[in-house]
């Protein structure tokens, strides 16, 4: 695994994902932390990686490239205090 997200690699594994369940498609009720595990191969238990890919998934979504929806948590700041709890409610459609 490598030490950081290419945000290319993420797009077009969500991409064929969609192709492939969604034939093209949006995808509802995706779990991030489930959609980074599938692009990487392996679980992820790191939080800099945890961090890295919800903030590619923030690059992707503020340059129009991805669109999604976090579920609300009554727990404010919570990226901050746990980035895999902030991975797994993560939404996409194209």
């Amino acid at each position: 695994m490598a030490d950081r997200w290419d945000n290319i690699e993420i797009l077009q594994a969500i991409d064929r994902r969609q192709q492939e369940t969604c034939r093209g498609g949006p995808m509802r009720g995706v779990n991030g932390l489930h959609l980074m595990e599938q692009i990487s191969g392996v679980m992820v238990h790191e939080p800099q990686l945890l961090r890295g890919f919800v903030q590619e998934l923030h690059i992707a979504r503020d340059l129009g490239l991805l669109t999604f929806k976090v579920q609300a948590d009554p727990r404010p700041n919570l990226a901050d205090a746990d980035p895999n709890c902030t991975c797994r409610p993560s939404r996409t459609s194209p």
